[in-house]
């Protein structure tokens, strides 16, 4: 679960949120595996909560969601 825990660690400071989270996170679930990928997946909803909306589009036009 060591994968799942990075990606946890990307939203330690929701006021930070960006682009590079959305890449980080789709990284993380690209290495990750059955229960952890799904894990990891789950944390998309948690990316767009915490996302302005510049941030949000930009990952959408780059297909990372």
């Amino acid at each position: 679960m060591e994968l799942f825990q990075q990606a946890q660690a990307l939203f330690a400071d929701t006021d930070n949120i960006s682009v590079d989270t959305a890449r980080q996170l789709q990284r993380l679930q690209d290495q990750a595996e059955g229960e952890e990928q799904d894990l990891i997946a789950s944390l998309w909803e948690a990316f767009i909560a915490a996302a302005d909306e510049q941030t949000y589009l930009q990952a959408w036009e780059e297909e990372l969601i």
